[in-house]
């Protein structure tokens, strides 16, 4: 590969945050000085999915600390998943995630008030998915499907608590993650995966004591720490 090729996959992680970011701050900005705007924010699809994560959850790269080989290797900037609407749902959704771990309280009534309709539909949704599954699986929603849901702990365990109460605990939150906050989040509400790979495996230190611990295998490099390798 040229040089040209690599010098810009080196600030291709980078790009994506800062915009992310800027479409975050507008929103959030805008709220502050309107905050009745908060329920039109709110009001947005919050829930996504695709054919390889299924129902899930995007959030922004913004909430990741990615590692020197995951940052420009995620699969964040493929096809669809670095299209407009992903980034901007991403960043979006960042934004509620913000709000809500500043004012629990506050935005947790307005989040029941209109999200619980989307909530319901995305338990029916990982239902079907289960059904046309080719192997035996608990049905899942994945927290995170872009992103780190571990950077706003209050936040997921909310909704995951949620997830578990209006499916009478048949639906399973299932969460990836690097980050150094995982410690936060509820064991009992989570399938907690942290992720490894060879050039984080200090970051061990951080996985929290109920975690199953997975390994990135870039260019097929195994961790025998690990429970699951990922062939990347």
């Amino acid at each position: 590969k040229s040089m040209f090729r690599n010098d810009a996959k080196e600030i291709l992680f980078s790009t994506r945050v800062k915009l992310e970011n800027n479409i975050k701050k507008r929103a959030l900005k805008t709220i502050k000085h309107k905050p009745n705007e908060c329920i039109t924010l709110l009001k947005q699809k919050f829930f996504g999915g695709s054919k390889k994560q299924g129902i899930s959850i995007r959030l922004p790269l913004a909430s990741c600390e990615p590692t020197k080989l995951c940052s420009n290797l995620c699969y964040a900037h493929d096809v669809l998943d670095a299209a407009p609407p992903s980034v901007i749902r991403g960043a979006l959704n960042g934004a509620i995630a913000e709000l809500y771990q500043e004012n629990p309280t506050q935005f947790g009534k307005i989040i029941s008030k209109y999200w619980d309709k989307w909530i319901f539909n995305a338990i029916k949704e990982a239902h079907s998915e289960k059904e046309y599954s080719n192997f035996d699986r608990q049905s899942r929603i994945r927290f995170g499907h872009v992103g780190d849901g571990a950077a706003y702990p209050l936040f997921m365990n909310f909704i995951a608590s949620k997830v578990k109460k209006y499916s009478n605990g048949t639906v399973q939150p299932i969460i990836y993650t690097r980050h150094r906050s995982a410690k936060y989040l509820d064991s009992d509400l989570f399938v907690i995966n942290f992720t490894l790979d060879q050039t984080s495996e200090d970051r061990y230190v951080f996985a929290p004591p109920d975690s199953r611990i997975v390994y990135s295998a870039f260019g097929g490099q195994t961790s025998e720490k690990a429970e699951i390798n990922f062939l990347e």
